[in-house]
């Protein structure tokens, strides 16, 4: 919640002495796609991870016919993959987001195009990926090279 602090102290003040609250919404608006990963996306991603693993866990405890139990708990496994690689790329988009907004990048499509996706990104942790500092600083690199900074 450091980035609202940062907002409401920068905040302009009308000839009242008031803050100005259409100025401040709107400073509020832009940045919070940037500092926060939508609670629904999440809690959906998460919920279907949670089905899937019950799933698994009561086809284990019946006694169903081996080969049978076999194929579904496989299928389970491969939707809970499926759903952990949706899960971090949440993850990384929302934090790639934020760290472009942070470094004034306008189009973060582009440099995730450049890097083939979100897959070119690693996590340092999860929150910061890695290579950004270094991608943001070859391209602007490259750009001037090219006369368009």
């Amino acid at each position: 919640m450091k980035w609202i602090r940062k907002l409401i102290e920068g905040a302009l003040i009308n000839g009242d002495g008031r803050i100005d609250l259409e100025s401040l919404m709107k400073q509020i608006n832009e940045e919070f796609p940037r500092n926060a990963v939508p609670k629904s996306e999440f809690n959906q991603a998460k919920k279907k991870l949670k089905t899937a693993m019950a799933a698994i866990e009561i086809l284990r405890e019946s006694k169903s016919e081996k080969e049978m139990l076999l194929e579904i708990i496989k299928q389970q496994e491969a939707t809970i993959q499926k759903l952990q690689y949706d899960v971090v790329n949440t993850i990384k988009s929302y934090s790639l987001n934020k760290q472009f907004g942070k470094a004034g990048i306008q189009d973060p499509d582009y440099l995730s195009y450049r890097q083939r996706g979100l897959d070119g990104f690693q996590l340092e942790n999860k929150e910061k990926p890695m290579v950004i500092e270094e991608l943001i600083k070859s391209l602007k690199e490259e750009l001037d090279g090219k006369g368009y900074c």
